[in-house]
């Protein structure tokens, strides 16, 4: 599925499944991702920056200039079994 530049604002997208979908420059403002699927997924310039509960596995991915804050990456190494401390 193709959702280019698609904005999402404030969406409770707990247990959505993005597999296989076009997402470039798609915007995750406020969302709740909790559970999300992406696999295969183009994320290409996506922004996850104020989305939360989020689990993107990179290797999976495109992720070519997706933006993450980091404050909240652990949603890219949360598969690793990886703690993160502030």
């Amino acid at each position: 599925m193709k959702m280019i530049k698609t904005s999402f604002t404030m969406c409770d997208m707990a247990g959505a499944d993005f597999a296989n979908a076009n997402l470039q420059g798609s915007f995750f403002g406020q969302c709740d991702l909790s559970g999300a699927m992406f696999d295969n997924t183009d994320l290409t310039a996506a922004d996850f920056s104020i989305a939360y509960n989020r689990g993107v596995i990179p290797g999976n991915n495109k992720l070519k200039n997706a933006v993450f804050s980091r404050f909240n990456i652990e949603g890219l190494v949360v598969h690793l079994g990886i703690k993160l401390k502030d």
